[in-house]
């Protein structure tokens, strides 16, 4: 089987910190309010339902405040009806479920933030909404890694609609080191069901990896002995 080309996808990971400015208004308290709320950088889809937590966060000026109704902000997901958050007081949580058979991988953003926040004289603080975002992605792993007979194989994962799915023509690296080096020797693909041998030589640690993309996470083995 040919060797395949092997190219690192670079991915940002988390919202940059896009600052929404709301006009308070008139007699409102001039100490601003910074808001967001929190999420991930990164969440992958290992299993049916998966639990993402998002936290009220503020500045040091929206805390010791009196906050009228809480917080809203609207989670937008790729190609998927957006989602109406609402967080009683800073520090609160609320829970989002992404389930892998409804949620497609993208990039989720958490925008359009209102805070109501008075002071102690009932006058409103001026507010600002940071927005914050996550990239959703597939899982991957390796299974059944193991040499025998001078190569070593394995099978690559994904986890799809329905469970864990071999991720066949997948470009995967046979990489040589150990501890804290590792270099790569060859690469090939997988086969349809995820299936992939090196001929290795004797002696050396090896392992298994292939890069992230923008629908699937990366994945490493463990390290086997050639």
């Amino acid at each position: 089987m040919p060797a395949c080309r092997w190219l690192a996808t670079v991915v940002v990971l988390g919202a940059g910190a896009v600052i929404v400015p709301i006009t308070a208004p008139a007699g409102a308290s001039s100490a601003p309010c910074v808001a967001h709320g929190s999420l991930p950088g990164h969440v992958a889809l290992g299993s049916n339902a998966v639990v993402v937590r998002s936290a009220l966060r503020g500045s040091s000026t929206c805390h010791h405040q009196r906050t009228d109704n809480g917080a809203t902000a609207t989670l937008r997901r790729p190609g998927a009806p957006d989602e109406q958050l609402r967080w009683r007081h800073f520090g609160s949580v609320q829970k989002v479920k992404l389930y892998a058979n409804i949620d497609a991988p993208g990039h989720y953003r958490l925008a359009g933030g209102n805070v109501q926040v008075y002071g102690h004289d009932y006058r409103q603080v001026d507010y600002r909404w940071r927005k914050t975002s996550m990239t959703v992605k597939r899982a991957a792993r390796f299974v059944h890694t193991r040499e025998s007979n001078g190569t070593i194989g394995g099978r690559a994962e994904r986890y799809l609609k329905f469970g864990w799915r071999g991720y066949g023509r997948v470009c995967v690296a046979l990489e040589r080191g150990g501890r804290h080096h590792w270099r790569t020797v060859t690469t090939r693909r997988t086969d349809r069901h995820g299936r992939v041998r090196f001929t290795v030589s004797p002696g050396a640690r090896y392992r298994l990896s292939f890069a992230k993309s923008t629908r699937v996470w990366g994945a490493r083995s463990g390290s086997v002995r050639g």
